[in-house]
């Protein structure tokens, strides 16, 4: 059982590294070091040899297909049931909609001129059309942003309501599906999420399209033009829609590619399509736009966190002094250090200015001074990603408001008694610890790894089904501006249900 001695290995070092300050010094606590590496070991060993010994025929049995409904009832109820919901709750509690600070630095570009791809632009160019469109046929911003709403709980449905017919169709019984509609219908960061204006959310959606197209197509499930048409939707959606999403997808063609190359050639050409047409929308067609790219802070969120817990620390520069002053006032980095956000930070950096154009140069002085400090380094990486991999913390995930702003947009007056009924959902949900790992993003993560690991063993192609978010979790540890970020993680609760359901289940068509 070498891969399961494996996954359980890098379970347990992570959540030792993720709580790292309570075996401080290591000298003196190598009996606890131990004794927590070889817990975590047990935990993994065992969650992952019965995964792998009872979980090759499915847990969930074939049930088959119900006497008298049609496939179609499946979407058309879990669509309806999830606009319904969400309807709703827009048009009596969040009014027009909760609008965030990067949804108003979205649209200030078209108010500006100023455009950037800080914020992927075709989704400030989506939130422009139906703002736009919204104010032209009703007269005021408020319902501009209510239409662009309505569309993406609308998209959010489709989503959803898809995911669970392909349940339905896999001959999955009909409990399964009920469980995975009620993830999807009353999650209250489904419900919070739906009605919220973030790139985040339409990403989601796009990944379940393309996750669950990407089954249809593996199993041979309906219309092969009608799956490969929802699998180009998603991908684009995939690679737009978040500045990770072009190498998520990128990392996803290449394990498809070592799996299907000789078996599926047109699927390989799909999504080798959507690549390069992703990447030509992405830079030269904004370059013509005069569309700028995110700038060179933004890229290095976790090597400037490295650099500055070094400075904070009193760590060993090297004798690089003078070259890091060109990037940062040193002397005020460690009232700016936050070890959980690298915000702070590369707003100082972009206050000198001097890292435009000169990124190289950064790198270089980053790899000096971490020759000094390695440990220091590896610290400021597990305190900027450590959300990612060990569950618990306690993070903000929704917003509930509308940003403060000069366009118009003004929350509107709720309905007291529903406000009042829906908040009382959302503190008994979050205040039962029986709910905890339904929100949280470490157990999703490992529970992705899982599902991968599973379908590996087994040699069932649905382990490609997890790489795409593995994917993007890989980018987040390259790259996470924030520690814990719910939103960024987004994608791992829109497709869990889906992928736990179709890995661990028993299909008629096994």
């Amino acid at each position: 059982m070498f891969f399961s001695s494996l996954i359980s290995a890098f379970f347990s070092l992570g959540v030792m590294l993720a709580n790292y300050r309570l075996f401080m010094p290591a000298s003196s606590a190598w009996k606890t070091i131990l004794f927590v590496l070889g817990s975590g070991f047990c935990v993994g060993w065992n969650v992952t040899v019965f995964l792998v010994r009872r979980g090759e025929g499915g847990f969930f049995g074939a049930g088959g297909r119900i006497n008298g409904i049609h496939p179609l009832w499946i979407i058309v109820t879990v669509g309806v049931l999830f606009a319904a919901i969400n309807l709703f709750i827009l048009f009596t509690v969040a009014y027009p909609g909760y609008v965030t600070a990067d949804a108003i630095d979205e649209l200030d570009q078209f108010l500006t001129g100023a455009y950037s791809n800080h914020h992927p632009f075709y989704h400030a160019l989506l939130l422009k059309l139906f703002t736009e469109a919204g104010r032209g046929i009703f007269g005021n911003i408020n319902a501009g942003i209510a239409l662009f709403l309505v569309i993406q709980i609308l998209f959010l449905a489709v989503c959803f309501g898809y995911a669970a017919m392909t349940l339905y169709e896999t001959g999955l019984p009909l409990s399964v599906i009920v469980t995975a509609a009620a993830l999807w219908l009353l999650s209250p960061y489904q419900i919070a999420y739906s009605v919220t204006v973030w790139k985040d959310i339409p990403f989601g959606g796009a990944l379940l399209l393309f996750t669950t197209a990407l089954f249809r197509i593996m199993k041979g499930i309906g219309s092969r033009k009608a799956n490969e048409c929802v699998l180009i939707i998603g991908a684009v959606g995939f690679a737009l829609m978040r500045s990770n999403g072009l190498i998520a997808l990128a990392i996803t063609f290449i394990a498809v590619f070592f799996v299907y190359r000789k078996e599926d050639r047109k699927l390989l050409l799909l999504l080798a399509g959507v690549i390069i047409g992703a990447f030509l929308l992405k830079h030269p067609v904004l370059s013509l736009l005069h569309v700028t790219q995110p700038d060179t802070a933004e890229t290095l969120s976790i090597p400037v966190q490295q650099v500055a817990k070094v400075i904070t620390e009193g760590g060993d520069l090297n004798g690089q002094e003078a070259e890091l002053q060109l990037f940062f006032e040193t002397e005020k980095v460690p009232s700016d250090y936050r070890e959980f956000i690298s915000d702070p930070i590369k707003n100082h950096m972009r206050k000198k200015g001097y890292i435009n154009g000169h990124m190289g140069e950064f790198i270089r002085l980053w790899a000096k001074i971490g020759v000094k400090n390695p440990g220091l380094y590896i610290k400021a990486w597990i305190d900027q990603t450590r959300g990612y991999y060990n569950g618990g913390y306690e993070y903000w995930i929704y917003s509930d408001y509308v940003m403060e702003n000069d366009l118009g947009i003004t929350a509107g007056t709720p309905v007291e008694s529903i406000r009042n009924l829906l908040y009382k959902w959302y503190e008994k949900y979050y205040g039962k610890s029986i709910f905890q790992p339904l929100h949280s993003i470490g157990f999703h993560v490992w529970l992705m790894a899982l599902c991968f690991f599973a379908g590996a063993v087994h040699k069932k192609k649905e382990f490609l089904l997890s790489v795409p978010q593995l994917a993007i979790i890989l980018t987040l540890l390259i790259s996470t501006p924030v520690f814990c970020e719910f939103r960024y993680a987004y994608s791992l609760f829109t497709t869990a249900p889906f992928l736990f359901f179709t890995t661990f289940g028993r299909h008629s068509s096994n």
